[in-house]
């Protein structure tokens, strides 16, 4: 699912509950009141999720990218040597 579905989701649960809510106004806005708030929470929850994701992949991939670095940095100092000790 979708961070934009996920929120689209919210926001139209919370109109329409707000909307067929048979209360009296004092009722409603105290209602409103604790489905924003609810609302605040979820959307805190998935972003911190999200964050905690890209956080993972962004290790991994930089890991990665080192080991490979370091793959390459080998490979060109023996070709270096090698190219060296043709000329020599």
């Amino acid at each position: 699912m979708s961070v934009k579905a996920f929120t689209n989701g919210l926001i139209a649960g919370f109109v329409l509950g707000v909307l067929f809510a048979p209360d009296r106004g004092r009722e409603t806005r105290r209602k409103i009141i604790n489905n924003a708030s609810d609302i605040k929470d979820a959307a805190c929850n998935v972003y911190n999720s999200i964050a905690e994701i890209a956080e993972e992949q962004y290790n991994r991939i930089k890991t990665k990218t080192q080991a490979l670095m370091q793959k390459a940095d080998n490979k060109f100092d023996g070709v270096e040597d090698d190219t060296a000790a043709m000329f020599d």
